[in-house]
C-alpha cells in the first residue's frame, strides 16, 4: 500500500506540474499565436495547429479530475474521456508532423497518399485497441480512498498498442526527414532550413524517449501503479514543443529574407534546380510576417521575382524551406 500511495502522489505531482507548465507556456506564446496564426487565412495547417493546441487543455482537465476525485463510480467516466482525448490529441499532433513532412518531401501526390495511409493506419490501430481496452477495463477499490477514488484500471493493455503505433510513425517520419536533410545538404542548404530539420529531429528524440519510458511503465507488472505517471507529461510536452516549433517557423521568415525584386540570369547549369515557384515576403514583424509562394515569371533567360543576396545554387534549399513553411503554418 505504501508503494501505491507513493506512486499515485508522484503521478499527481507530475500531472499538476504538467498542467502548470501548459498554462505557463500558453501565457508566453499567446501573443505570438495571435500575431502569427489568428491573422492568417483558415487552412488545414492553421486548423490542426489550433485544435492540437487547445484540445490538450480538455484532456488535462479530465486527467486531473480522474486523479483527484474520490468517487469510485466516476472513475470510468473521467478516465475513458481522458484516454479518448489522448488518442484524438495524438492523432492531431501526428497529423501536423505529417503535414510538415509532406512539405519537406516536395508535396508530391505519392508522398501525400503514403503519409495519409500511414497516419490513418496508426489511428485505426490506436482506436481499435483503445476501444477494446476501455470497454473491458475494470477499476478496483482504491487501497487508499483518501488519496485516489479507485485503483488504476486493469484489463487489456490498449495503451501499449497506441504507444507502439506512435513509435512506428515517428521512426518513419525521422527516416524521411534525415534522408531529405542529407540530400539537401549535398546541394547546399540555408541555415534556416537546417534549423528546421534539427528542431524536427529534436522533437522526435524527445517523444521517442518518452514513448519508450511509457511502454516500460505499462508493460512490467511490478510497475503497474506507475502506468499513468508519464502519460500526461508526454502529451503536454509534445504539444508544447510542436507548437513552439511551428510558431518558430512562422517567426523566422519575417526577418530572414529582405524585401526587394529579384532578377538574375538563369544558366543551363541551374535550369533544372530552380523550381517554378519563388518566395516573397510580405508585411513586417508587427503586422503579417511570413513567406508566401508566387509563380515565377520567365522572360527568356531571366527569372523575375524575389531578390536575395545568395546566388542561384542556394535557391533550391530556400525553396524547400518555404514549401515547409507554407504547408504547416498557413
Amino acid at each position: 500500500m505504501e508503494s501505491f500511495v507513493t506512486d499515485i502522489l508522484v503521478t499527481k505531482y507530475l500531472a499538476v506540474a504538467s498542467a502548470l507548465l501548459l498554462v505557463y507556456d500558453y501565457s508566453l506564446t499567446f501573443s505570438d499565436e495571435v500575431l502569427l496564426v489568428w491573422q492568417s487565412s483558415l487552412r488545414l495547417g492553421k486548423l490542426l495547429f489550433l485544435t492540437n493546441r487547445y484540445a490538450v487543455f480538455a484532456e488535462t482537465g479530465f486527467y486531473l479530475v480522474f486523479l483527484f476525485q474520490s468517487e469510485h463510480n466516476l472513475c470510468p467516466i473521467f478516465y475513458n474521456t481522458a484516454a479518448s482525448l489522448s488518442v484524438a490529441g495524438s492523432f492531431l499532433a501526428e497529423s501536423l508532423i505529417y503535414l510538415r513532412t509532406y512539405a519537406i518531401v516536395g508535396g508530391s501526390r505519392v508522398a501525400m497518399v503514403l503519409l495519409v495511409f500511414l497516419n490513418l493506419g496508426c489511428l485505426a490501430v490506436s482506436v481499435y485497441f483503445a476501444f477494446q481496452g476501455l470497454s473491458k477495463g475494470k477499476f478496483g477499490a482504491s487501497p487508499a480512498p483518501s488519496i485516489m477514488g479507485c485503483a488504476l484500471p486493469t484489463g487489456p493493455k490498449w495503451i501499449q498498442a497506441d504507444l507502439f503505433a506512435m513509435m512506428f510513425s515517428e521512426v518513419v517520419i525521422a527516416i524521411i526527414t534525415i534522408q531529405k536533410a542529407l540530400s539537401q545538404k549535398k546541394v547546399g542548404i540555408s541555415k534556416f532550413a537546417m534549423s528546421l530539420y534539427r528542431e524536427g529531429l529534436l522533437v522526435f528524440t524527445f517523444l521517442f524517449c518518452m514513448l519508450l519510458a511509457n511502454v516500460a511503465l505499462n508493460t512490467f507488472p511490478s510497475l503497474s501503479s506507475k502506468q499513468m505517471m508519464l502519460m500526461l507529461p508526454q502529451r503536454v510536452l509534445h504539444t508544447i514543443m510542436l507548437g513552439r516549433m511551428l510558431l518558430h517557423i512562422r517567426q523566422r521568415p519575417s526577418t530572414a529574407l529582405p524585401q526587394a525584386s529579384w532578377n538574375f540570369q538563369r544558366s543551363n547549369a541551374h535550369q533544372d534546380s530552380i523550381p517554378s515557384f519563388i518566395m516573397y515576403e510580405h508585411g513586417d514583424a508587427t503586422s503579417q510576417p511570413g513567406i508566401e509562394l508566387a509563380p515565377v515569371s520567365h522572360h527568356g533567360n531571366t527569372v523575375s521575382g524575389f531578390h536575395h543576396d545568395r546566388d542561384p545554387e542556394h535557391f533550391q534549399s530556400m525553396y524547400w524551406s518555404t514549401r515547409n513553411l507554407n504547408a504547416v503554418s498557413r
